[in-house]
């Protein structure tokens, strides 16, 4: 299993420490932003609102496809 947190900046430390704790590996953490929720507002990605956020994204299948050994030989595209 693997995780990614979405309003990461928000609450207290437990889904952090829980990952930790269960040696989850945390791939991405997407901040608690009035940005990203404009975008979404609109109906935009969140790459569109933050495209600082495109690379992580793009890197994430292969970071999945190490951890679980299932090969990865797609490509992110967007339609």
């Amino acid at each position: 299993m693997v995780w990614s947190s979405n309003r990461s900046d928000i609450g207290d430390s437990g889904v952090s420490d829980f990952c930790l704790k269960k040696a989850l590996p945390v791939l991405m953490e997407i901040p608690h932003s009035r940005q990203i929720a404009e975008g979404y507002a609109k109906g935009s990605l969140l790459i569109e609102s933050m495209p600082e956020y495109t690379e992580k994204f793009k890197k994430l299948p292969g970071d999945i496809s190490k951890i679980t050994g299932i090969p990865w030989e797609g490509s992110v595209r967007r339609s």
